[in-house]
């Protein structure tokens, strides 16, 4: 019968039309998990760069603090950290080191590891300047000057931790 033929197509397109309107659900549905699935993994991109960032920051900061008490509760440290920047400074001859007046008195006493640690250098003067931190120095020399001031080497491992990552 006609009508029965008539049904058929009419089950027939209905069933494709839903299966259209299905499909293209879906579809949005994926890209709606899709977008989801970016902007989080955006997100987890962005908090980790802040936690490394912060975790540097807090490395460099206890680093400080660590420096400062040691330089409290061991005054001749002091020698340790312009030792080290004379060995930067190369092999001169005469140098002058600026430092915290409060670094002085262990400096005098650590002169002659200062003199021996610089094997060229005939003289060192000691000059005090307030606009130094206390653990820090200037060397200044004929081959140039050398800035050991704390906060400087401290931005410089900052800088290097940045690099790293």
């Amino acid at each position: 019968p006609p009508s029965l033929v008539l049904g058929r197509r009419r089950w027939g397109r209905g069933s494709s039309d839903g299966a259209g309107r299905g499909r293209r659900t879906r579809e949005r549905g994926l890209a709606a998990v899709t977008e989801l699935l970016v902007a989080a993994r955006a997100s987890a991109a962005r908090a980790q760069r802040n936690v490394e960032s912060d975790l540097r920051t807090l490395a460099v900061r206890i680093a400080e603090r660590i420096l400062d008490r040691e330089l409290t509760l061991n005054p001749d440290a002091v020698s340790d950290i312009v030792s080290a920047a004379l060995r930067q400074a190369g092999a001169p001859r005469d140098i002058v080191l600026r430092v915290h007046p409060d670094d002085l008195k262990a400096l005098e006493r650590g002169r002659p590891r200062l003199l021996e640690r610089s094997a060229r250098t005939q003289a060192v003067q000691l000059r005090p300047d307030a606009s130094i931190g206390r653990g820090g120095c200037i060397v200044e020399s004929e081959l140039g000057t050398v800035d050991a001031r704390l906060p400087i080497q401290l931005e410089a491992i900052e800088r290097a931790l940045r690099g790293a990552t």
